[in-house]
């Protein structure tokens, strides 16, 4: 009983909180909208994309072609720093089931959730301030050293989002821990 009291049950509901929380981002209120927007021209577009035969991977474009001596490297890339560029994921179909990556996304943020635990667990004794900062915090570090990494380098058209993702959330396993207090 004690095992589900300090451990099982906490984790369950800090991976429903993350759980629901992706839910809340990316489909009911959308906040990354402009990471994932519709263009009429998307047909003709993975029509065009087909004819190329290209295999699944992720592309940037353009880029010098690999191989270069650095000068040839570096007069090329002057020469296409000035065009519009694209980052892309290509795939050759779209699976639209959603079981195995509802499944996947669940256990990710129920081992998430034990992580965020285990930390809260170790700083017991502090206030609930603390429990709520601590826990924040963490998701300030996931999003530091990912999305906005990645951001500095190839911007993102969803980065406040990412930084709201990386707060509310957190913040919310901060105030549910230090709210019922799980003592070890």
């Amino acid at each position: 009983m004690k095992l589900f009291k300090i451990w099982i049950l906490p984790s369950l509901v800090f991976g429903c909180i993350l759980f629901f929380w992706q839910f809340l981002s990316f489909a009911a209120l959308n906040l990354h909208e402009n990471a994932q927007q519709y263009t009429p021209l998307q047909d003709s577009i993975c029509k065009v994309l087909q004819t190329f035969n290209l295999k699944e991977g992720g592309y940037m474009l353009p880029q010098p072609q690999p191989g270069l001596s650095p000068e040839a490297w570096e007069s090329q890339n002057a020469i296409l720093s000035q065009n519009p560029w694209i980052r892309m994921n290509y795939y050759t179909s779209r699976n639209v089931s959603m079981i195995k990556p509802l499944l996947l996304g669940f256990l990710s943020d129920l081992i998430l959730g034990i992580i965020i635990l285990w930390i809260l667990h170790q700083c017991a004794k502090e206030s609930k301030l603390k429990h709520i900062l601590i826990s924040t915090v963490i998701g300030i570090i996931a999003f530091i050293y990912i999305p906005l990494t990645n951001h500095i380098w190839f911007p993102s058209f969803d980065i406040w989002a990412y930084a709201i993702d990386a707060i509310i959330p957190f913040a919310a396993i901060g105030l549910v821990y230090s709210a019922f207090k799980i003592k070890t």
